[in-house]
């Protein structure tokens, strides 16, 4: 694993449980917001507890994968995309600032 690789999973790592530049991390936001008593989809399955496992084993998955990878494989196309994964996991990292910043807002919102 290379020097691109590592910065990147230290971003994806330090946006969910870090000390981000942007505020508070993704998942101290997430863990709050099950307070506020979230409308279910199916209360047996979907609940706000087992989304939020589901969300930090994706990342944990996606982090142990990209742990094996060298810097090389960032040029790579994404299989049935036209862009490579540095331009996806970078994505990957504003799309967890951007919904956090979301469900912050609604979170203070309902408080």
């Amino acid at each position: 694993m290379n020097k691109e690789t590592r910065s990147i999973i230290r971003n994806l790592q330090n946006t969910l449980s870090g000390e981000p530049w942007f505020g508070r991390a993704v998942y101290p936001i997430l863990e709050e917001a099950e307070s506020n008593d979230w409308r279910e989809i199916d209360p047996n399955n979907h609940t706000w507890k087992n989304g939020m496992g589901e969300f930090r084993k994706i990342q944990e998955q996606i982090v142990s994968i990209l742990e094996t990878k060298e810097d090389s494989f960032l040029k790579e196309i994404v299989p049935g995309r036209e862009f490579n994964f540095r331009f996806m996991l970078n994505g990957l990292i504003r799309h967890n600032i951007y919904h956090a910043g979301q469900v912050a807002y609604l979170n203070k919102m309902l408080c």
